[in-house]
C-alpha cells in the first residue's frame, strides 16, 4: 500500500470553516490545493437549505475524498443549524424528562434533517455541568 504525502495526511486533519454562505475565492484555491481535510459549518454559513447543500456538495467536490460537513447542533441554545434544521431542546432538558424514546426520536429527526442538508457530524459537549459557580 502506497503512503500518502505528509501534506496530504496533514489535511486529513483539518477542519476548516467558511466565513459566509458561498465559498470565497480564497477558499475554493485552499479546497482545490487539498490544503484542508473537512469543513464546520456555524451559523454564518446556515441560514437556507438549499445553500447548505450547495456548500456541502462544493466543498466535498473541491476536497476530492470524503470529507465530513460537522455543526455544533447540541439543542438548546447552542444550535447552529437552527435555520436549517430547527432547534431541539437541550440534552439538560431531555435528560431531566427521563424519557429515552423520545430521545432516539428527536436525535433521529435532527440526524435525518441536517443529512438532508449534507451535513453528516454533529459536535457535541465533551462535558457540561450546570454550577452556579461557573
Amino acid at each position: 500500500m502506497k503512503r500518502r504525502p505528509i501534506d496530504e495526511r496533514a489535511a486529513s486533519i483539518v477542519m476548516a470553516a467558511p466565513a459566509g454562505r458561498r465559498l470565497s475565492p480564497r477558499e475554493r484555491a485552499l479546497l482545490d490545493a487539498r490544503s484542508v481535510g473537512h469543513l464546520i459549518l456555524f451559523r454564518r454559513n446556515l441560514r437556507d437549505r438549499e445553500e447548505v447543500r450547495e456548500l456541502a456538495r462544493e466543498a466535498r467536490a473541491r476536497i476530492g475524498r470524503r470529507a465530513l460537513v460537522a455543526v455544533d447542533q447540541e439543542g438548546g441554545i447552542v444550535a447552529a443549524a437552527a435555520d436549517v434544521a430547527g432547534r431541539p431542546p437541550s440534552a439538560m432538558h431531555l435528560g431531566a424528562e427521563g424519557n429515552a424514546a423520545r430521545v432516539r426520536a428527536i436525535a433521529r429527526h435532527q440526524a435525518a434533517l441536517l443529512r438532508a442538508v449534507g451535513i453528516d457530524m454533529v459536535l457535541a459537549p465533551v462535558l457540561d455541568v450546570q454550577s452556579p459557580d461557573w
